[in-house]
């Protein structure tokens, strides 16, 4: 597998990353394995992307943004003395929160990576990234540019991940 890093505006981590992934489902780019960005990771199938994957990419998408305005709505409800309403709230975020889980994990799975920077993983090992895919990333909106167009070789990804997770263990543990 072949990994590139994209530096993106810093906070535009996430909108970056459904951008690549919009345009991977729009366009069936089959090169593209994973898009890490901040705490999130999608993941395509090895396979072709088909409409079903697509519609269930995109349904996902809809019912999380649905459940975070829900959250919105609810914590701006404190004040309010209605109860009745709270508890139907609490009620449709519990079966919003119900379905998201339903989809598959190896869709929509959970990374840390980091801020100012997406990583992609692609299927296949490429020395350096396919021009079709740079330019078509280098056309969506708050992404700076590559930092370089070689390959990331896997042992520093494994010395990342392992440092970053021994980070993160020293900072929740002392």
């Amino acid at each position: 597998m072949s990994f590139f890093a994209i530096q993106v505006q810093t906070n535009y981590e996430l909108f970056v990353q459904k951008s690549i992934a919009l345009l991977v489902l729009e366009k069936k780019i089959n090169l593209i394995k994973n898009i890490y960005a901040l705490d999130t990771q999608v993941s395509f199938k090895e396979n072709h992307i088909t409409n079903e994957d697509i519609k269930s990419y995109l349904e996902h998408q809809r019912i999380r943004s649905y459940l975070n305005n829900m959250r919105y709505a609810y914590s701006e409800m404190k004040m309010n003395k209605n109860e009745e309403l709270k508890k139907e709230y609490k009620l449709q975020m519990k079966n919003l929160i119900k379905k998201i889980k339903s989809y598959p994990e190896n869709q929509f799975s959970q990374k840390v990576v980091v801020k100012g920077y997406i990583l992609i993983e692609l299927n296949r090992n490429f020395e350096k990234i396919p021009s079709s895919l740079y330019y078509d990333i280098k056309s969506i909106p708050k992404v700076i540019g590559f930092p370089s167009h070689y390959n990331i070789p896997q042992n520093e990804i494994d010395d990342f991940y392992e440092k970053f997770n021994s980070y993160l263990i020293n900072l929740l543990f002392n």
